[in-house]
């Protein structure tokens, strides 16, 4: 799931900060900033989840670890 959540809320990102660039009123603008601020924790939520997955994955290949 996070390799489809990563991708779509990075690009939500990028395109709720280009509309806040937008010649829009102040309430708007912050709206969008908002909205681009949780689309990026979003995003660094979903790259940590994959960091961990791919960590697992790799630790279950090789086995358990002798002497630790």
């Amino acid at each position: 799931m996070s390799r489809i959540a990563l991708p779509f809320f990075v690009i939500g990102c990028a395109l709720c900060a280009l509309a806040a660039t937008a010649d829009v009123t102040q309430a708007v603008r912050t709206l969008w900033i908002v909205a681009a601020i949780v689309c990026a924790v979003t995003a660094v939520i979903a790259w940590i989840d994959l960091m961990v997955i791919a960590r697992r994955m790799r630790a279950e290949r090789t086995g358990p670890t002798r002497g630790r």
